[in-house]
């Protein structure tokens, strides 16, 4: 089949997830209350986070970091954002409810998850660039070896959900796996060229460490705020969560650019300029990769600085409700 078939391969199985949640959320209770979207709100968030991504899109690529459209996306996204926060101050019921952005849990956890993230987006984006380049693999082969770090964080999430249901400190099982998470990618920047059934090996120890914040930063934040702001907290978590990722993901583009001394546009000769320019100027290919791992690292460390600074608040049960922030 064309290769485009992995598009159309999610339209029926999008169609089926439909399906089975429409038959479980209609069973729900519904509770009738009468509200105002800020629909002003929504739309300055939009509208602040386009020019925003785009810059982080087009700089090293299209356009110079230093250029006069970068700086105008930039000042752009800068000025609306402003709007934006002026309008969560002044609409009764704003996009972002104020004591949800207030909220201690829902800020640390949403940086933890992040962070994490924003890490696993970043590698899975540049390593088969490191698997063509540094250890020769073919483009099939360079997806495969994807395997691990897409599928490790499943079991490391699974761990984590169930340990909050016997453990007080459920906190620990997150810390243990980004420190765990964090040492093994240190390896990478300590030694960018380890054979790849090592990196295999690695990396799934990174994706099971990570898989673990995931299920303890989200229950956290859904605990911390009031029943009904559960899906404004974690609608916010996912928006910060992507352009936290995107910021990775320019950031590691612009070290491997940088490092390359080159600025190719993107496309599917990416790799092929990449090797040849890195050929003819002398540079090790595996130390080119070093920084986006070292940046991974540097991540990860927050993402930990984040969960140890997270408030670790007993889990209420079903009808429990929060009590009011003060």
């Amino acid at each position: 089949f064309h290769w485009s078939i992995i598009f159309w391969f999610n339209v029926p199985l999008g169609l089926i997830a439909a399906a089975m949640a429409q038959r479980s959320l209609k069973r729900l209770p519904r509770h009738e209350h009468k509200h105002k979207l800020d629909l002003l709100g929504a739309g300055l968030m939009t509208a602040a986070a386009i020019p925003l991504l785009l810059a982080l899109t087009w700089g090293g690529t299209r356009y110079s970091w230093l250029s006069a459209p970068i700086a105008a996306l930039v000042l752009a996204a800068a000025v609306l954002s402003a709007l934006f926060i002026w309008r969560l101050m002044q609409a009764p019921e704003p996009f972002l409810p104020l004591p949800v952005l207030a909220n201690p849990v829902m800020r640390m956890g949403t940086v933890c998850t992040s962070f994490s993230q924003g890490v696993v987006n970043g590698l899975t984006i540049f390593l088969p660039l490191y698997y063509e380049v540094v250890h020769k693999f073919t483009a099939s082969d360079s997806g495969l070896a994807l395997i691990p770090i897409v599928v490790m964080s499943t079991p490391g999430s699974i761990l984590a959900g169930r340990a909050m249901m016997v453990l007080n400190h459920y906190k620990r099982v997150p810390l243990i796996g980004l420190a765990c998470s964090i040492a093994a990618l240190s390896v990478l920047v300590w030694n960018p060229a380890t054979p790849p059934i090592w990196v295999a090996a690695i990396l799934s120890v990174v994706a099971f460490g990570i898989g673990t914040t995931y299920p303890v930063g989200t229950v956290s934040i859904q605990n911390a705020v009031s029943r009904y702001q559960v899906g404004a907290a974690m609608g916010a978590m996912n928006f910060f969560r992507g352009l936290t990722a995107a910021f990775i993901v320019a950031a590691m583009g612009a070290i491997l650019l940088a490092t390359l001394g080159v600025a190719p546009e993107r496309g599917g000769h990416v790799t092929v300029m990449s090797a040849t320019a890195a050929n003819a100027l002398g540079v090790d290919l595996a130390h080119v990769f070093r920084g986006v791992f070292a940046l991974g690292v540097v991540c990860l460390i927050a993402s930990l600085i984040a969960l140890i600074r997270m408030e670790e608040r007993p889990l209420r049960g079903r009808s429990e409700e929060i009590p009011p922030v003060a």
